[in-house]
């Protein structure tokens, strides 16, 4: 509705103001991306202009691209995306760790 974008790895409700996106042959890391992503181009909608389902249809998500030379064309790099989240996921699990010791 007004940008804002969640990872849910459990049941929860919603109401009809809530948009979800579910996939079940993506991993956490690839999904907690894609949330990042989904978020930044959320953000720029307002209460005047609100994220809506109409909305995604005009949406592009931009996402790392792997060529694949047997099909000859660009695809998600998911390899990528779950190895760059999984880095940003341990260094904030680290500095977590880090302030609790303090």
């Amino acid at each position: 509705m007004f940008g804002n974008v969640f990872y849910r790895n459990y049941p929860f409700y919603a109401d009809d103001n809530v948009i979800v996106f579910k996939n079940d042959e993506i991993n956490m890391f690839e999904m907690l991306f894609l949330t990042s992503v989904i978020s930044k181009i959320a953000s720029k909608y307002s209460y005047k202009e609100q994220f809506r389902l109409n909305s995604i249809d005009k949406i592009k998500i931009p996402l790392p691209p792997l060529y694949n030379f047997k099909k000859r064309k660009y695809e998600p790099d998911w390899e990528y995306m779950t190895y760059i989240t999984i880095m940003i996921y341990d260094l904030a699990e680290f500095r977590l760790r880090s302030l609790k010791n303090e």
